[in-house]
């Protein structure tokens, strides 16, 4: 459930108690201009659903674990397209979850690609003609902690990887990059304003080296299970991925981080 110090819809802070639906408090917003309902369950990942929380939840844990649209709607008796929905709602929410990312100890870097992905669109044949590369940045580090993100198309942003990676770094860290020039270059770059700490060894690099391909190698196998995403989701999807590589290094089906960011936000 959400707190609300404000109405999710003006911003205004004068708001008043409305009475309760399904033991659900309701407010009323008192700026004339809005005079909206609203309630704690408002922007929820749930909103407007007529299924329970702990249905979501269910939906949350079969999700994460790897299951398909089709095998959620079978297992909790909901249409495909209702699966569908579900799953996208609960992406929708996951970047808030990826900002609470941060990496630290030593840290595996490399830029890949992607094409364009025009899934669900018209014209699939003429758009697929002139599909451009999508650069991805991935970070793995020592403790299976990972992070991926688009930074650009076409042509490798590298101001922007730098950037995006130097806000997800612990000042006790130490970025090694793989694969090509530039990402050996921003690491360098990154390393300086970082604390010093002991060399790595040899074992160290070909570790994290292994760590950074196998998240790459099943990130490539993994959205090939989906015939293809669309890259308008991409990202989403990326972020979810992230959980799931976690995840399979441990026993844990979902993370409080996760439920969090879906449940509370």
């Amino acid at each position: 459930m959400i707190k609300f110090n404000e109405c999710p819809f003006c911003s205004s802070s004068k708001f008043i108690k409305y009475g309760k639906y399904n033991k659900i408090q309701r407010y009323k917003c008192k700026n004339q201009s809005c005079n909206k309902t609203f309630s704690d369950c408002t922007n929820t990942v749930w909103y407007n659903s007529k299924k329970s929380t702990d249905h979501w939840y269910k939906y949350c844990k079969l999700m994460f674990s790897g299951k398909t649209i089709r095998e959620c709607a079978s297992k909790l008796n909901i249409s495909i397209n209702t699966s569908f929905q579900w799953r996208h709602k609960i992406l929708n929410k996951l970047p808030i979850c990826n900002k609470t990312i941060y990496l630290d100890n030593y840290i595996g870097f490399k830029n890949i690609y992607l094409y364009e992905n025009f899934k669900g669109k018209k014209n699939l044949y003429l758009l697929n003609q002139n599909r451009k590369k999508v650069f991805i940045s991935v970070c793995v580090n020592e403790n299976k902690t990972s992070f991926a993100q688009i930074i650009s198309k076409d042509i490798l942003n590298q101001k922007k990887s730098y950037r995006l990676i130097k806000g997800k770094l612990n000042f006790k860290s130490q970025v090694i990059g793989f694969l090509d020039r530039y990402a050996i270059a921003i690491s360098k770059k990154l390393n300086k304003n970082l604390m010093k700490l002991k060399r790595y060894s040899k074992s160290k690099e070909i570790e994290l080296r292994n760590l950074t391909n196998l998240f790459c190698m099943k990130l490539r196998t993994w959205l090939a299970f989906f015939k293809g995403v669309a890259t308008k989701y991409l990202d989403s999807y990326l972020y979810w991925f992230v959980h799931i590589f976690e995840n399979s290094f441990s026993n844990k089906i979902i993370s409080s981080k996760i439920l969090s960011a879906i449940f509370c936000s």
